[in-house]
């Protein structure tokens, strides 16, 4: 008798008012179980990598575009935009093997070039270098990253339930043997 089983049984024979028991007993769920857990650990880190991937695609449009918009802005008050952290907005994936995931946010590393990304989104107080020479200040924080976020998370997380539950019925009917 499988776990499931076992567990309604005590569930249900637990003293409720009606007296009335319930059996349910489910064939084979022992055998599912196990093949489940003997699916490779990278297949199932690589396939939901994948779904996270594709399920993000909303948020990195939306803060492209949110980038965008400052960038149009900046130039039209005639500074000249170098376009680094438009291109920088993308997937950054974690580097926990037990826990896979995937940060939308200015890439920094290899050929990105969005250091200055945080300076943006969270601004500055007046900056001043040892020698007292003024660098700057962003007063006016612009949450670009925060907007995206608000914008598409509504959709994300349906999209993502979905993609995860297409996905395990593909794993499990393409590796799961059934038992006669």
């Amino acid at each position: 008798m499988s776990r499931l089983s076992t567990f309604i049984n005590s569930q249900s024979s637990g003293g409720g008012s009606q007296g009335s028991t319930a059996s349910v007993q489910i064939e084979g769920l022992d055998d599912l179980i196990h093949q489940i857990r003997t699916l490779p650990e990278k297949t199932t880190r690589r396939t939901l990598l994948k779904i996270i991937r594709r399920v993000t695609k909303p948020v990195v449009n939306a803060a492209r575009h949110e980038v965008a918009q400052i960038q149009e802005k900046a130039f039209s008050e005639g500074r000249h935009p170098t376009g680094n952290l438009y291109e920088s907005i993308g997937n950054i994936t974690g580097k926990s093997q037990e826990y896979p995931n995937i940060q939308v946010g200015a890439r920094v590393k290899r050929r990105y070039k969005g250091f200055h990304a945080h300076l943006l989104h969270d601004g500055t107080g007046k900056r001043m270098t040892k020698r007292g020479y003024n660098r700057g200040a962003i007063t006016r924080p612009i949450p670009f990253m925060q907007r995206a976020f608000d914008k598409t998370h509504a959709q994300v997380r349906p999209h993502f339930e979905n993609e995860v539950a297409k996905e395990v019925k593909r794993i499990v009917k393409k590796n799961i043997k059934p038992t006669v």
